[in-house]
């Protein structure tokens, strides 16, 4: 056994030893790597192209990263009730008679800990203001700014547009702060550098360069159904949770983007991130966010959508934004707007398709009268209407009536809640929250149903849901008649509150 152990460790040598000399014959250098050496080819001379490439990159991240700042979000939970207290708990009172009044029941739980969350945001003006994603600071009750330089400041929230996914932050700096300039997203092009700055996982000042992917996607608005956010800027700059609200930069280190989502079927980044884009419709947006206010935007009152070839041929036109649906109520029905129509014109505005219809609706003060050309049944045909406003988040919310008697939260039919819920009833209020606990739940009411009728009195609006409701006494029957999808359904209460 020893001679053979002997002989393989020769031979181990002899191979080791011939691969250097055929190394060093050939001119192979060898440094030392755990047992035998790995080749190390000679650093090549980079070109100047490649070299102007890196510095401007590092030129730009070095310029950027201290308009750049982490946000930290905080959001109060909710106090807990504990199921079992020691007056109430028959098991509890059991063991007490059985062991004496000394006996102590577990103590409640501990209040849950505030929800927290992190995102980015750059600054854009010296004395403090701060542009960032909605969803990163809306709900807070409170948001710290970690500036570059690691200083923390508090911040206040001025004003958040769900809509657009825009935010403006302000904090009280010590000494003027380095602000970026804002760009114009419209100048880009597909397949320019940008550069993404933020806290993607919580780690600060990262840097990421792609270029842009592609401009003009539309996405659903998880916040407002029925308003998606348009024109996003596609990149495949890496962007991951954190990132958003931080800004997308182009080579001259100006914003034209606010990073805010990311398409994934992994939950990081697979290189499909999009920005908010940053042109003279966002530009307003934030001039008003920064006087503490959310945006005000017409609205017409119409589903619509851009005609495709098959459109063309069928009804004449060539461009226009076609009326898929008119609102019940809405301005454009008030007017005599119809489905199937084509609008072409918006006042000056000449419209080709259905983004142009859009921006230019929601950029016209409510309560102003213009004058719509469209094209129905091959004939040109214009109607005046007065301007519509869309909702803020703020008063669409209160437009619900809060839980009652029933549990139950219900809205009026709005156009949002319509689309939100895919709701086809005309009248009635739906129902936006159901208390598992309640006596709607017990009698069978979901979210999404439409409440028409409550013991035989008709209920259109809030004011008479609640009206109806506060007539019931406990002890009463209840009888509720309601829409689900496109079935009438009676729901029934045999005594109320027992």
């Amino acid at each position: 056994m020893q001679q053979r152990k002997y002989t393989l460790t020769v031979s181990i040598a002899w191979v080791i030893a011939l691969v250097v000399v055929l190394g060093a014959a050939f001119g192979i250098s060898y440094r030392y790597h755990g047992l035998i050496g790995k080749a190390s080819a000679a650093a090549i001379e980079p070109t100047p192209e490649l070299l102007a490439l890196q510095n401007g990159f590092t030129a730009l991240a070095e310029h950027a990263k201290p308009s750049v700042v982490n946000i930290s979000s905080e959001q109060k939970a909710e106090a807990g009730t504990s199921e079992q207290g020691p007056d109430t708990d028959e098991l509890f009172k059991y063991f007490r008679r059985r062991f004496g009044p000394e006996f102590q029941p577990p103590m409640p739980s501990p209040e849950p800990e505030p929800r927290r969350s992190g995102g980015s945001g750059v600054i854009i003006d010296p004395q403090g203001y701060i542009l960032t994603a909605s969803h990163v600071v809306g709900e807070a009750d409170r948001v710290t700014v970690t500036l570059a330089d690691e200083e923390k400041l508090p911040a206040k929230i001025l004003a958040t547009d769900p809509q657009t996914d825009l935010a403006v932050i302000k904090v009280e700096p010590k000494s003027p702060l380095t602000a970026a300039p804002i760009g114009d997203s419209d100048k880009a092009r597909v397949g320019s550098w940008v550069m993404a700055i933020g806290s993607p996982l919580g780690l600060e000042q990262t840097v990421t360069v792609g270029v842009i992917s592609a401009k003009g996607r539309t996405f659903g608005n998880p916040k407002i159904p029925g308003r998606p956010f348009r024109d996003m800027i596609q990149t495949d700059a890496v962007i991951n949770p954190g990132n958003s609200g931080g800004p997308l930069l182009n080579i001259r280190g100006e914003v034209i983007g606010i990073n805010t989502l990311i398409v994934s079927t992994t939950g990081y980044s697979i290189g499909l991130g999009f920005a908010i884009p940053m042109n003279g419709s966002t530009t307003r947006i934030i001039d008003t966010l920064k006087s503490g206010k959310p945006p005000t935007r017409g609205q017409l009152g119409v589903y619509i959508r851009s005609l495709d070839p098959a459109m063309a041929k069928v009804y004449g036109v060539d461009k226009g934004a076609y009326v898929n649906q008119v609102m019940p109520n809405s301005p454009a029905e008030k007017a005599g707007i119809k489905a199937e129509d084509v609008i072409v014109q918006y006042g000056d505005n000449k419209i080709g398709d259905e983004e142009e219809l859009v921006q230019a609706v929601e950029q016209t003060k409510p309560g102003v009268q213009v004058p719509v050309t469209l094209i129905r049944n091959g004939e040109r045909v214009t109607v005046e209407v007065k301007i519509g406003q869309v909702a803020t988040e703020q008063e669409a919310a209160a437009r619900l009536a809060g839980p009652s008697k029933l549990g139950v939260t219900v809205g009026e039919i709005t156009p949002d809640l319509r689309e939100q819920y895919s709701v086809e009833a005309k009248q009635g209020v739906i129902v936006t929250k159901v208390d598992p606990n309640g006596e709607g739940a017990r009698a069978g009411l979901r979210k999404g149903d439409v409440i028409v009728k409550i013991n035989r009195t008709a209920v259109a609006s809030t004011g008479e849901y609640e009206a109806a409701v506060e007539k019931l006494k406990p002890g009463d029957a209840v009888v509720i008649r309601a829409w689900r999808a496109d079935q009438m359904n009676t729901f029934t209460i045999e005594r109320l509150g027992e």
